[in-house]
């Protein structure tokens, strides 16, 4: 591939000067080899500087050179991020947990600092930015001060402009990425589930599927770590309400091996939903429940890396991907 094809090829303005320190660097190795009387004279009118060679690096000219990096072709370097942050691509098989585990942050620090939410999935080649330290990313938002981010989130101000390298008189700019050092991650998944008991309490199925919990997919349905996940994990804190999708009656509330405590609710028509690795059962075998009332509190008991919801949707006993049925 050609100088010229190559050059066509998006690239950050680190690149560019990389490249014309590069071809600079050449020219003047090979020295006058390189540089030969003919393509001297192809200079354009008023290129010349006295004392320079001319404007060709390898037959090349660096107006030619830049003219083909125009803006359109060059991808904007990303920010960078204050120390005790670092950005992470979502590789095959990865979830929040292994993420996490591995990079010695939690799920919470970690969905906190991404703004993740209710269904939101984690595919390869996704960014996330991760915190190595205690505390989490914030964005800038319009009208936040240090003063407002200590308050709002109970840490000092001192500590934000330290952690951040921001100088005392220095505007906080609307975008950036910051480390809120030892901050608590808000529990917006508390949150969430409180204003969904609202609209999920009539007592009745309203034709849609309800979520049981609202927070990031940690894992989704299918093949993972070499065998088959046979339903959703649901990132929540222990102790967060697990609401009954359907309305239904309840075949199993206990211990089973690797779910933990689990209860089971089989809605007919051979439709059952399954909630597992529950902290506390709120519901007994027998029971009818309604669509949205509160059946357990999540945990982490039985085969769990960490407190979350494992969720399944099975019909006539096979698993099917409950995304398929969620809103």
């Amino acid at each position: 591939m050609g100088l010229t094809e190559r050059l066509k090829r998006p690239a950050t303005a680190a690149a560019v000067v990389s490249l014309v320190v590069a071809l600079a660097a050449g020219s003047a190795v090979f020295g006058r080899q390189a540089v030969s009387v003919e393509r001297a004279q192809e200079r354009e009118p008023g290129m010349e500087v006295p004392g320079q060679e001319p404007e060709l690096l390898h037959g090349v000219r660096l107006r030619q050179v830049l003219a083909t990096l125009g803006p359109e072709n060059l991808e904007a370097p990303q920010p960078l991020l204050p120390p005790g942050l670092k950005r992470y691509v979502v590789g095959q098989g990865d979830t929040l947990w292994d993420i996490a585990a591995n990079l010695g942050a939690s799920v919470e620090q970690i969905t906190a600092s991404n703004t993740l939410e209710r269904g939101d999935l984690i595919s390869p080649g996704k960014e996330l930015i991760v915190p190595i330290v205690p505390g989490f990313a914030y964005r800038i938002k319009d009208g936040d001060t240090l003063s407002s981010l200590a308050t709002r989130y109970s840490i000092e101000a001192d500590s934000i402009q330290t952690a951040n390298g921001i100088a005392p008189d220095q505007a906080l700019l609307p975008g950036t990425i910051v480390l809120l050092p030892g901050a608590r991650p808000p529990a917006a998944d508390k949150v969430r589930v409180a204003s969904a008991s609202r609209s999920l309490s009539s007592g009745r199925n309203t034709g849609a599927w309800a979520w049981p919990a609202r927070g990031p997919i940690t894992s989704g349905f299918g093949t993972r770590w070499g065998s088959f996940h046979e339903g959703i994990d649901i990132g929540v804190g222990t102790g967060t309400a697990v609401h009954a999708s359907r309305s239904g009656r309840v075949t199993r509330a206990g211990w089973d091996g690797g779910y933990g405590k689990v209860v089971m609710i089989s809605h007919g028509g051979g439709l059952t939903t399954v909630y597992a690795h529950l902290s506390q059962l709120e519901v007994s075998v027998g029971e009818q429940v309604d669509q949205g009332q509160v059946v357990g509190l999540s945990g982490s008991t039985g085969n769990s890396t960490g407190p979350h919801l494992h969720f399944e949707v099975r019909v006539n006993g096979t698993q099917k991907n409950p995304l398929s049925y969620l809103p």
